[in-house]
């Protein structure tokens, strides 16, 4: 019998109050229950949960998109019986509009991007799940234009390896991404012997993940709408570039934005989401190199998919279609990767981030 899953959901709308969703989700129908929620964080946008599965921790973006106060990190206690959250304490992120989160596996430190700060922080986390105050705390320097398209730093995503040795920040503006050693038990970070890999000019890496084996990772581009694939060297935290690879239809002219890649847990897919075009990408993953071959793209059936998350079995991908206010399931057919839609959806005003736990 499959285990029952509960979906935690951001819904992070402008000048509204948010709130984060809590679901019960049916495997492998991909139904979706409401069970419970929080009103006590007004802009959450992104999760992560705690590898002891016990503390959910919450992005505040401290009010709407271009707001000047610094974010803040949230931990809620979480009852994995009811989908109850309680809120246990927050702290400071150092940064403006935080959009990315992620938690050493050791959760011993939670990692944070500033996105329009153009910065990013470690915070210490307790024995109980409580957040301490940021422990390190990294500046980019803005860049001229001839240099970058964008001035802004833009740091997207600060992601844990699986190993939890080093840390990885894409930075869309400067169009690289950052490598430090981490850490975990005093949070510090230090730049690694390869301190960066430079992408092409106005590629705007964005979210940044690791295939399951830790051999291979994978950046999103926003600006230029494509996927690139790297050989990792889990000892050295060494990135080497395999492939870069179109999101998009030849022929297609309109305007687009990736925004979330995913790989499934048995490493055999890998997915990605176009903004604009309003689809997922669909590849299937060669275990030996690591190169991409498209598989095809569907639509996402909705608008502005922002945010995909996948079953611990690799049946089934949820995706938040942001603009067109839905969370959509899709069955995962284990031997292509296509993508079937279950027929089931829920409604929720501009949902920005999908997390699962298993209920019991």
């Amino acid at each position: 019998m499959t285990q029952p899953m509960l979906a935690f959901i951001t819904s992070c709308v402008a000048e509204e109050e948010g709130a984060i969703h809590v679901y019960r989700l049916d495997v492998p129908s991909g139904r979706l229950e409401e069970i419970n929620d929080t009103t006590q964080v007004e802009y959450p946008f992104f999760l992560a949960i705690h590898p002891q599965r016990n503390v959910l921790y919450s992005i505040h973006r401290a009010g709407p998109y271009g707001q000047d106060a610094d974010g803040e990190a949230i931990a809620f206690a979480i009852d994995r019986t009811t989908g109850g959250l309680t809120y246990l304490n927050c702290r400071s992120t150092r940064g403006t509009l935080p959009t990315y989160l992620d938690v050493d596996p050791t959760g011993r430190s939670l990692l944070v991007a500033n996105f329009m700060g153009g910065s990013v922080a470690t915070l210490p986390i307790g024995d109980d799940g409580r957040l301490g105050e940021a422990t390190s705390f990294i500046q980019y320097e803005r860049a001229s234009g001839d240099e970058c398209l964008h001035e802004n730093p833009y740091t997207h995503s600060f992601v844990i390896d699986p190993a939890g040795q080093y840390a990885i920040c894409a930075s869309l503006g400067h169009d690289k991404i950052y490598i430090y050693q981490l850490d975990a038990a005093t949070g510090s970070l230090t730049p690694q012997e390869q301190p960066f890999v430079r992408m092409g000019h106005g590629t705007g890496p964005r979210h940044f993940t690791f295939h399951p084996s830790a051999q291979f990772a994978y950046v999103i581009n926003e600006t230029c709408g494509s996927v690139t694939g790297f050989r990792y060297d889990a000892e050295r935290g060494l990135l080497f570039e395999i492939q870069t690879i179109s999101t998009l239809p030849q022929g297609y002219a309109g305007k687009n934005f990736t925004a979330d890649i995913k790989v499934t847990p048995h490493g055999k897919f890998l997915y990605g989401t176009n903004r604009g075009h309003n689809s997922i990408a669909i590849y299937q993953i060669d275990e030996s190199t690591g190169r991409l071959s498209l598989v095809d793209i569907v639509p996402s059936l909705g608008k502005n998919p922002q945010y995909l998350a996948i079953t611990p079995d690799s049946s089934l991908l949820l995706c938040a279609n942001e603009e067109s206010h839905q969370v959509v399931t899709f069955q995962i057919d284990d031997k292509t990767g296509n993508l079937e839609a279950t027929g089931e959806q829920i409604d929720l005003n501009s949902p920005t981030c999908i997390m699962l736990l298993s209920a019991s």
